[in-house]
């Protein structure tokens, strides 16, 4: 007997695999605006941390010069600050200004052996020396202080910034630094 066996050919139809290609496509969609979206906010994310880090680099390097300090002079505003920087070569006075979305530093030695460190008083005392820029984003704040006092008190300065980032996203700071000016304030 000559058989004839059948093979059973089973093969998707068209309207399963347009199905099977729209299921696809829309899994495929949803992947890829999730993965653009991530994509999108880790650039976001990496903008604001540069912005943060520039503010941190400022405000700890005016700290930095803080401690060495005694205050001169601070602006009825807030906006900036005279000191007198006793660790700068011989000393210096030292101008820190919130100004135009940033913050700038003004440096005039001054020798502390041979000059009178009260004529770094911001009323009667002229920079000639040019700005530097300590940040390149978007910052503000203020400056608030208590200077030393003899055989009372040893002085802090308080910083606090805002750093913004391009989407307007503010990020804020705050320090406040003890002066050892302990020779000023009679506490040697």
């Amino acid at each position: 007997m000559c058989g004839y066996i059948k093979k059973s050919k089973r093969a998707f139809s068209l309207i399963e695999v347009i199905i099977a290609i729209f299921i696809f496509s829309v899994i495929m969609t949803a992947a890829a605006s999730v993965l653009g979206r991530s994509v999108k906010e880790y650039r976001y994310a990496r903008a604001s941390q540069r912005v943060l880090e520039d503010a941190e680099f400022a405000m700890n390097r005016i700290a930095k010069s803080l401690r060495t300090s005694s205050v001169m002079s601070v602006a009825s505003n807030g906006k900036n600050i005279v000191i007198y920087d006793y660790s700068r070569n011989g000393g210096a006075c030292v101008r820190y200004t919130f100004m135009a979305d940033t913050i700038v530093e003004e440096v005039e030695p001054l020798n502390y052996n041979t000059d009178d460190i009260t004529k770094c008083n911001a009323s009667i005392f002229t920079f000639t020396t040019p700005q530097a820029l300590l940040t390149y984003t978007q910052v503000d704040g203020q400056f608030s202080a208590q200077p030393s006092a003899y055989k009372t008190r040893v002085g802090r300065v308080t910083m606090a910034i805002v750093a913004q980032d391009n989407r307007g996203m503010k990020m804020y700071l705050q320090t406040t630094v003890s002066l050892r000016d302990y020779d000023v304030s009679g506490l040697l």
